[in-house]
Order: structure tokens, then sequence, then C-alpha cells
């Protein structure tokens, strides 16, 4: 991966995993059957969560199902 001074402005999305104490914004895909809590409770940086399951967060949650309206919010994120 390119960690140069333009990285990570070289893309108007990045998809990666982990990178948690990165400033930019993220958006975390969650799965309840993995048994584990979302990293949007304890992550300020997380912007919103895709999920399947009915969850209480102080962040949106975003239906996985739902895809043309997942890609509007993302492309919304990135401003494209």
């Amino acid at each position: 991966m390119f960690h140069g001074p333009a990285w990570p402005t070289l893309a108007a999305i990045n998809l990666v995993e982990g990178h948690l104490d990165h400033p930019a914004p993220k958006i975390e895909v969650w799965r309840g059957s993995l048994g584990t809590v979302p990293l949007a409770a304890e992550h300020r940086s997380i912007l919103a969560v895709v999920i399947d399951d009915s969850l209480a967060l102080s962040v949106p949650i975003w239906p996985r199902a739902d895809v043309p309206t997942l890609a509007d919010r993302i492309a919304a994120i990135a401003r494209l």
C-alpha cells in the first residue's frame, strides 16, 4: 500500500481493512453472527454501519440489502 504524502487523496474512495487510528472517515460493515461488538461503538471516525441486524448505535445504520442507497450515501461522503 502506498503511504506517501498524497495518501489517501489519490482516490475519492479507499477500501481498507483496519487503520482505525487513521483520521479518515469510515463506514463499518458488520455481521452480528460473528458475535462481536461493532467498532462504531468506540471509534468516532466511523460515520455509519452497514448491517442486516437491528442494533442501537449512535451512528446511522444502513441496511446491507439496499445497495442503490448505500452507493448514494458512500458517494455523498466521498463527495462524488
